[in-house]
């Protein structure tokens, strides 16, 4: 007769169960609780104002464990958020039991989406400081999410104009056929109240409103179309040639372990703008200036040539034209009227092309900050190799203050050591996109506006860091076998033991500070300031 394992659900237990005991040591759930404590939250304690009495609230630090977690597992809807709390033993554990609502849970990230850049510089501090991130080669990138919005909600200025007149004599017919009802009813019911404004009102009414909102985006952006849904997203090209509404974020990538020490969501479609202030958000973050940084030719333009040579910051940042201009060799290709083999005459501020032909100038241009000179032929109708010189009836050059320093940065480029430098970023910043998109399944945003978006990055990159951190921590101390069981002090206390070396007195203070105290609150209890 086959021998089993006695199997009874109605088994009552000798000692209470000891959830902490169901969770493997080197578990993810377990860096993110040990974590989280040791970050300063007072900025989100202070906006708790209930210390006169009133239901007690739920304990900030345990919903953030809660949220922070989720995110790492690719969890984001509140929903699915209070579903764990009631099936998943490694959310029981982080809320200790307790069980917020969806609601809850949603009102308080929604509430304090603008602390999420404080707990991320945070994070980004605890990473250096176990030398996870050092600062040294960092990658800048951008990728394309979609928004909230769907495409068939964005319109022109005409368009909106239109549609609003429609809606207002929606309204206006609605309102005609109220007051005759009320007079109906009044005949019927004399004096008896009756119910509030119709919901297909409200709704139109609220339409109206956002359809004001994107009249008013547009003549502030300059933009020729906006959507009535999310005003601040835009139609953006993928990397896989789809167009759709999206934003378009950024992160600045340590080459040491992939984490991200700066973040950031625009909507601007290209990325010319962003290098200077991912840059700078570096260094607000850390502290420290980076030895070296590389990013793509999206981010090629003057204003950023002239940041990286004023600030003496080692770059690898190819112009638009350097993938174009190289063979499969990695050599320059140099066609007989490559703007490069006309010479400038600086007596007669003239240029003279392979053939001889004059170019005067015509106008000066500034763009960014950038000025550039156009200089255009006079001589190109009568020349035999215009076709191959130029489509145009005459050619044009531009010639920018910034031309020595892309120079310069091409000669760069082609080293050895520069190849190798510039590709660091493939291994660098672009992993990170293929994680929050492929694995954890960030695709796209769920909550709408440039600011609500911009927490929503956070929070993704929050969890991408927490991951980095614990696969980290874990590896120093040898990890452990799948099955092994341990309590939580000896958890945190083998967690802790890789914080050892902290430098700064600052440094301490953010890692070891016990706010609690300070704000009266019980971390067994709700929340009463």
């Amino acid at each position: 007769m086959a021998n089993f394992i006695a199997y009874n659900q109605e088994q009552l237990m000798l000692l209470p169960l000891n959830i902490v005991e169901m969770i493997p040591e080197d578990h993810l759930v377990h860096g993110v609780s040990t974590l989280v404590e040791r970050l300063d939250l007072s900025s989100i304690y202070q906006t708790y104002k209930n210390s006169e009495g009133g239901r007690p609230s739920y304990h900030p630090l345990m919903l953030i464990k809660v949220i922070f977690y989720a995110y790492a597992v690719g969890v984001r809807s509140s929903r699915k958020i209070a579903a764990g709390l009631e099936s998943d033993v490694f959310f029981m554990y982080l809320a200790a039991m307790q069980r917020p609502d969806f609601r809850t849970i949603s009102d308080f990230r929604m509430a304090h989406l603008e602390e999420l850049k404080e707990l991320f510089q945070q994070i980004v501090g605890i990473g250096m400081t176990l030398g996870i991130a050092k600062i040294g080669h960092i990658s800048i990138d951008g990728t394309k999410m979609r928004a909230s919005a769907g495409r068939r909600k964005t319109k022109s200025k005409e368009s909106l104009d239109k549609l609003e007149q429609e809606i207002e004599k929606e309204i206006e017919k609605m309102f005609d056929e109220a007051e005759e009802i009320d007079e109906q009813e009044d005949r019927l019911y004399g004096d008896k109240r009756g119910d509030g404004m119709p919901k297909e009102l409200r709704n139109k009414e609220d339409l109206i409103r956002k359809i004001e909102e994107a009249k008013k985006k547009l003549k502030v952006s300059g933009w020729k179309r906006v959507n009535i849904t999310d005003p601040d997203s835009r139609f953006m090209q993928d990397a896989d040639g789809g167009i759709d509404m999206s934003y378009n974020t950024q992160v600045a990538v340590d080459e040491e372990t992939q984490v991200i020490v700066a973040n950031d969501v625009t909507s601007e479609v290209n990325d010319h703008h962003q290098f200077i202030p991912l840059y700078e958000q570096v260094i607000d973050n850390t502290d420290k200036k980076p030895e070296e940084v590389s990013a793509d030719c999206g981010y090629a333009n003057g204003k950023n040539y002239m940041y990286i040579e004023d600030n003496k910051i080692d770059a690898y940042l190819p112009d638009q034209m350097f993938d174009k201009e190289m063979d499969k060799e990695g050599t320059e290709k140099l066609g007989r009227y490559d703007r490069r083999n006309f010479r400038y005459n600086k007596d007669k501020d003239t240029i003279t092309c392979p053939e001889g032909k004059r170019l005067v100038f015509k106008q000066k241009l500034k763009k960014d900050g950038i000025e550039s000179c156009i200089y255009v032929g006079q001589e190109c109708s009568d020349c035999r190799e215009r076709v191959e010189c130029t489509r145009g009836s005459a050619r044009h050059i531009k010639v920018s203050e910034v031309d020595g320093i892309i120079e310069r940065m091409r000669e760069k480029l082609l080293t050895e050591e520069g190849r190798l430098r510039y590709k660091k970023r493939l291994s660098t910043a672009e992993p990170v996109f293929g994680n929050l998109k492929k694995n954890l399944g960030y695709r796209d945003f769920q909550l709408r506006g440039l600011v609500k978006v911009r927490g929503e990055f956070q929070l993704m990159c929050i969890a991408h860091n927490i991951k980095k951190i614990h696969k980290y921590v874990t590896s120093q101390k040898g990890g452990g076998g799948s099955g092994q069981k341990r309590q939580k002090t000896e958890n945190q206390s083998s967690f802790l033991e890789n914080l050892k070396g902290i430098g700064s007195e600052k440094t301490k203070t953010l890692f070891f500070r016990l706010i609690v105290p300070t704000f009266g609150f019980s971390r067994g209890g709700g929340v009463v300031i």
